[in-house]
């Protein structure tokens, strides 16, 4: 893509610096980006499903055209009952004159699944840090998406094929293949 003044946009130098230095078999960006070529998902690859308490890790396993994805990790945490997360008043702090005023409460279900989305974020990279991690489709709810953006290392997030903002964690494997096929 070149701008009026005949040099490169920026936004093209970037996805060709990391097209030139992703491993063999990872392609970024958008469908028309790559000339209307369609994903393709090698062997060994990961298609990653999260939301903010679960978490489902495929690799694809067949070596053609075809997915023939299996798990790989299966994790969830455990539905807490907020008095189980942490308890007490809210906060204090001394407001005008003799007044004081509360804070806000935390809401402690959010702290929970962005510390479930920190640990998601922690084993993509540690597994793109050891060369165990190919490439990877990501599969995220909008919040959580967010959160493991900001989480994921240079290293990650070369091997990030495409993220999807869907919460598919629902889904059968056998949906999800087909999904990640509609690609």
């Amino acid at each position: 893509m070149r701008s009026a003044g005949g040099g490169s946009s920026p936004a093209s130098r970037r996805l060709d610096d990391a097209q030139a230095s992703a491993p063999a078999g990872v392609q970024h960006g958008s469908a028309s980006e790559r000339d209307g070529r369609a994903m393709k998902l090698s062997e060994g690859m990961w298609v990653v499903v999260t939301d903010g308490t679960r978490r489902l890790v495929l690799e694809n396993r067949a070596k053609g055209p075809t997915l023939d994805l299996r798990v790989r990790e299966s994790a969830q945490t455990p539905a807490a009952r907020t008095a189980d997360l942490g308890t007490g008043p809210p906060g204090r702090y001394a407001g005008p004159g003799d007044r004081r005023e509360a804070v806000e409460e935390t809401d402690l279900h959010r702290c929970a699944k962005a510390a479930f989305a920190g640990e998601t974020a922690r084993l993509l990279n540690e597994a793109a840090e050891r060369g165990g991690l190919p490439g990877f489709v990501l599969f995220a709810d909008p919040r959580t998406l967010g959160l493991l953006r900001e989480a994921l290392n240079a290293s990650a997030r070369l091997r990030m094929l495409r993220e999807i903002a869907a919460d598919d964690v629902h889904l059968t494997v056998e949906a999800i293949e087909r999904r990640v096929a509609a690609l």
